[in-house]
């Protein structure tokens, strides 16, 4: 023990990153950065989904035979919850309120099942793999994402939702309210990215 401790104090924040999953884990280098890149990935798939919900808030009134307080009083009856701690367009809004999953549901709720949610629903496939430590089932289309080719799918699919959920006022925004500047910056990173490690 005292050896480790004369160690670990000489470490630098990479030595300390990977002194789990590298020294303890015994985990290739590539399964180190399959597991980064997915955490990443539904960090920020997870943080979009208050923009679905703001869409799906907005457009309550539209929904054929329910008005927008039986929809509010069965988030409240269903979940047992304040609707302003659900609601991002509310100051009062908590984002951890609600589970990824409980906010998929309401979203189908009100909107219905779409192209948006099924992939939502692989997503939240993906996050449960990775915080069980099922680390050989982190797959998309039932590909492993250990390979940078089947990252690239994901990716790519994930853009297309962006710019198709744009033209619902949405999740797109966080890629075409760039800049044409910004826009060409992103694609040439990307398309560097992918000849680097896909092709």
């Amino acid at each position: 023990m005292e050896e480790l401790k004369k160690s670990l104090v000489k470490y630098s924040e990479e030595d300390f990153n990977l002194f789990i999953p590298k020294t303890m884990l015994k985990l290739s280098t590539s399964q180190i950065k399959t597991i980064q890149f997915v955490f990443w990935f539904c960090y920020i798939v997870e943080k979009n989904l208050d923009d679905m919900l703001k869409l799906a808030f907005r457009n309550m009134e539209k929904i054929e035979g329910k008005t927008p307080q039986e929809m509010i009083e069965f988030i409240k009856t269903t979940y047992k919850i304040d609707f302003k701690k659900v609601d991002p367009t509310n100051p009062s809004h908590d984002p951890d309120a609600l589970t990824f999953n409980d906010r998929i549901d309401i979203v189908e709720k009100i909107m219905g099942i779409s192209v948006h949610t099924k992939f939502l629903r692989k997503v939240k496939s993906l996050r449960n793999n990775l915080s069980h430590g099922r680390i050989y089932s982190l797959e998309y289309e039932g590909n492993s994402l250990l390979n940078n080719q089947v990252k690239a799918k994901l990716l790519e699919d994930y853009i297309q939702q962006a710019i198709n959920f744009d033209k619902m006022e949405s999740l797109g925004g966080v890629v075409n309210n760039f800049s044409e500047e910004q826009k060409k910056s992103v694609n040439k990173k990307y398309e560097k990215w992918f000849k680097d490690n896909v092709e």
